[in-house]
């Protein structure tokens, strides 16, 4: 947290009971400024305002300051140079290209529910069930949209097994077998117990899982001592409300404080001893079943379910568990998700890159006919504004033009995405702009273009007015661009800042772009006009806001003027602003400089504090970082990078938002959503970017390409994968004795231009000479990987 914000959090609660209404408020501003730097002046302008608007006394507000001042000297001292890569994460980083989750969280959850579910099932990474996410949500029978568990927080209701008596396993491990599939396996060991546990999403009838979902929990205990020993399997049950055993002891009634109560789990054998309590609005309940006395090697089974819809499913008890196994698998692999759309030799990238495409599906929803690319499942259940344009580019990637054009559609039609809007969030104009002429481009439809023209010009005219508005915002410092906003992506509250105006001229360009292929020479015209005065202001106020940091490098920070905040805070942007936006040549000093700071943070391959945790890392920052050096021709760079972002992962093969390094030594936080989805996207682009990127009139293949991924008999392909200049199809095979690759390519370039080139990147291959070919629909090269010279 800030130190100054939590010095206001120290001092208003010594005087809450004295002055509610000034608290009231000054825990509302708190309450946004949490893992937060701000500059001194906006400190001090909350602070007069609600003095001024309050009958606060002059002995609160001394103390206050107090608080406060020691605070601020705190964060100057943490906060006024980047976070340095040596001061955490001190484990030694293994070149080693290879997933292995060396950088995994401490913790994690996946959703194990079915495509297009809205029954987001969870399990967390102890074997945990988690139910009914509400936070910050009005929940229906939920009265506390604030309340959260200790672990779990948000859930109404979560499911543990256990074993009675035998503390927390001394070894855990947790995995899936087949990517493409989410049965998810535990197995932990109780001393000389070892217990198994399978959990996986089922269904009654085929023709409509969706409508009669349950969980399915199969537990196999397994003696794996040398002598006889007992214990007895428990399932803990965490829920803020009561629940009931029916009069067989085998079905669990969850009763809320309002309604008819719910059969919410049911099991093959009655539970002998029924236990609990309540503590922080929580009740507890152990629900245990008869002692078992196991022989050395036996086991004992016990499959159980949770009913994930209401009505519950008509499950019949006891279930056969290989078949729920088989129905479940079958249902994952009939389905038709674009799995084959990009293949790439190392099975552990290819197994994340699969798992990230299930996880979109399992996020997504179908609301009134539209397909909505959600982020997560949790806090992020929904589309928003900034991620949502880089759901839609990797989606159309992956063969799904349809799916995506409804989703963009239904963004304009049904107005505002989640997240803040307007003029204070005026980037959201720019990438929107983005979203339309990248779908355009790839599909090459100028006739859709047309279609949406009129919400193209309608954002423009929107930045038009912001841009007119930045004069009336009290602050000189943003003259001429975009108003004071919200920066976002660790910056909250509204300020003289650049992230809107990165993603603001990233969307003119595209606009620009837009009106030139649709052939409005009048509007292109007067659209360059502002584009160029604007630019000129941009760059102008680049120059006057450019620091330096402690290694020399010249960056532009997050903030314009004078402020402590950490260089690396809210730079997401800017990476943006390099690829997709475009905005500057390789050689741009400032755009140099600014990478050569972030460069200097990396912390297990990352970027360190450039999200809301000042020492965290914003895992899926790794496609941001990776797509700017790529963009600036550091193609050799992004092999580490990929690597590095896959092994942030879980070994359910999904991301968090934010995380601490591993060896982290403070109170170890996970911020925001998972599995968050967003990284699943970036993961999609970044393997589709390093194998083929369009670059003005020409193609470029394999500038990021691992080199690990050109050993003998390896094969990597893209099958019908859009481009700007038409559908892609290439397969690069080694041959056996590693010496030669062949390329076969092919290029549909209808309702394209053609590219001019085909140019291929010859590091990965013997850093040689770039192969520079003529385009030609169909392309068949052998490739020489002797090392040159």
């Amino acid at each position: 947290m800030c130190w100054p914000s939590y010095g206001m959090v120290l001092c208003l609660d010594a005087y809450k009971s004295k002055f509610p209404e000034g608290v009231k408020e000054f825990k509302k501003q708190s309450d946004t400024m949490k893992y937060q730097v701000f500059p001194l002046q906006n400190y001090l302008r909350k602070v007069k305002a609600i003095y001024r608007n309050s009958t606060l006394s002059k002995v609160f507000i001394a103390r206050l300051f107090s608080f406060f001042f020691c605070g601020y000297f705190l964060m100057f001292w943490s906060c006024n140079t980047p976070p340095k890569g040596d001061d955490y994460g001190k484990n030694e980083q293994n070149n080693l290209l290879q997933v292995d989750f060396r950088y995994r969280p401490r913790e994690w959850q996946v959703c194990f529910g079915l495509k297009d579910d809205l029954n987001k099932s969870m399990i967390a990474n102890d074997g945990g069930l988690w139910y009914d996410f509400v936070y910050g949500n009005n929940h229906i029978g939920f009265p506390y949209p604030n309340f959260c568990y200790e672990r779990n927080k948000g859930y109404t209701l979560s499911i543990t097994p256990q074993l009675v008596g035998q503390g927390q396993p001394s070894e855990q491990n947790q995995w899936v077998d087949i990517a493409e599939i989410p049965i998810i396996k535990n197995k932990a060991a109780y001393g000389r117990f070892q217990l198994h546990q399978t959990t996986l999403a089922s269904f009654v009838d085929n023709s409509n899982p969706l409508k009669n979902r349950y969980d399915v929990v199969s537990l196999q205990l397994q003696n794996k001592a040398e002598r006889q020993d007992s214990t007895r399997l428990r399932v803990a049950f965490n829920t803020i409300h009561q629940i009931e055993l029916d009069e067989t002891r085998t079905k669990v009634y969850l009763a809320p404080y309002t309604g008819e109560k719910k059969l919410i789990a049911e099991f093959p054998k009655p539970i002998t001893t029924f236990s609990g309590h309540i503590s922080k609005m929580k009740y507890t309940y152990y629900l245990d079943f008869e002692k078992m006395v196991l022989a050395p090697g036996d086991q004992s089974d016990l499959d159980f379910v949770v009913y994930s819809s209401q009505p519950p499913a008509e499950v019949t008890l006891p279930l056969q568990i290989q078949e729920e196994l088989a129905k479940a698998s079958a249902y994952w692999e009939e389905l038709d998700l674009p799995y084959d759309y990009i293949k790439v030799p190392d099975s552990g990238i290819q197994k994340m890159l699969n798992a990230s495409i299930r996880g979109i599906y399992q996020a997504r929803e179908i609301k009134e006919g539209i397909p909505a690319f959600q982020v997560g499942p949790t806090f992020y259940r929904g589309t928003w504004a900034v991620d949502s344009p880089f759901f839609m580019e990797a989606m159309t990637y992956l063969g799904q033009k349809e799916d995506v054009r409804k989703a963009i559609e239904g963004i304009f039609k049904f107005g505002e995405t989640q997240g803040d809007t307007g003029e204070s969030f005026s980037k959201q104009a720019g990438l929107r702009l983005w979203m339309v002429w990248r779908h355009a481009q790839l599909t090459g439809d100028s006739a859709w273009l047309m279609k949406m023209w009129p919400f193209v010009e309608n954002e423009v005219k929107n930045i038009q007015r912001y841009r007119q508005n930045s004069y009336k915002d009290g602050n000189p410092l943003t003259d001429g661009m975009m108003p004071m906003g919200n920066a976002d992506g660790g910056i909250g509250g509204i300020y003289a800042e650049y992230t809107n105006n990165y993603w603001v001229l990233s969307g003119l360009g595209f606009a620009i772009k837009m009106a030139q292929t649709l052939g409005k020479k009048e509007t292109t015209a007067q659209w360059e006009d502002f584009y160029a005065d604007y630019r000129k202001v941009f760059d102008h106020a680049r120059e006057r806001d450019k620091k330096m940091d402690v290694h020399g490098n010249g960056y532009v920070p997050t903030f314009m003027g004078h402020n402590t905040l950490n260089p690396t805070t809210g730079q997401w942007a800017f990476m943006h602003s390099i690829y997709p936006g475009q905005l500057y040549g390789v050689d741009d000093p400032l755009m140099k400089g600014t990478m050569a700071m972030l460069d200097s943070t990396l912390v297990e391959g990352l970027i360190l504090g450039t999200g809301w945790l000042p020492k965290g890392l914003w895992t899926y920052s790794a496609s941001f970082h990776a797509h700017a050096h790529l963009w600036s021709g550091n193609g050799h760079r992004i092999p580490q990078i990929l690597y590095d972002f896959a092994n942030h992962g879980s070994p359910l093969l999904n991301w968090s938002e934010e995380q601490h390094p591993v060896d982290f030594k403070g109170d170890y936080l996970l911020h925001g959503d998972m599995p968050h989805n967003w990284a699943s996207a970036e993961f999609i682009r970044l393997i589709r970017h390093s194998l083929a990127l369009e670059r003005e009139d020409s193609l470029h293949l394999f500038e990021g390409m691992p080199k690990e991924w050109l050993k003998a008999g390896k094969v990597t392909s893209l099958r019908g994968v859009p481009t700007n200049f038409g559908v892609l199809s290439m397969e690069l095979r080694v041959s056996d004795t590693g010496e030669k690759a062949r390329l076969d390519l092919d290029l549909d370039v209808s309702s394209h231009i053609a590219p001019k080139k085909i140019i291929v990147d010859s590091r990965a291959f013997n850093n040689g000479e770039n192969l520079i070919l003529n385009y030609s629909p169909k392309l068949n090269i052998e490739i020489d990987l002797t090392p040159s010279g």
